[in-house]
């Protein structure tokens, strides 16, 4: 049997991946940006509960996120 060419093969994966999101939201299971849009939204509440010095926290959070997107290359396509 021969081997799938690299075509075939991004083929079926990207079948597959269709499949895969399509059941998700179907089962309405969040996502990897639902969770960190959650996430932020904790982290920031929790600093407004808590944090004397919210400004001051809610800047730090900012720059340690900004910091963190610049690690990454979020406009790869």
């Amino acid at each position: 049997m021969a081997r799938k060419t690299q075509r075939q093969r991004s083929e079926e994966q990207r079948v597959r991946q269709a499949e895969i999101r399509k059941a998700a939201r179907n089962a309405r299971r969040p996502d990897r940006d639902d969770i960190a849009r959650k996430l932020l939204w904790q982290m920031i509440s929790g600093i407004q509960k808590k944090s004397a010095d919210k400004r001051d926290m809610l800047d730090k959070l900012r720059n340690q996120i900004v910091d963190g997107l610049g690690a990454v290359d979020v406009y790869r396509v």
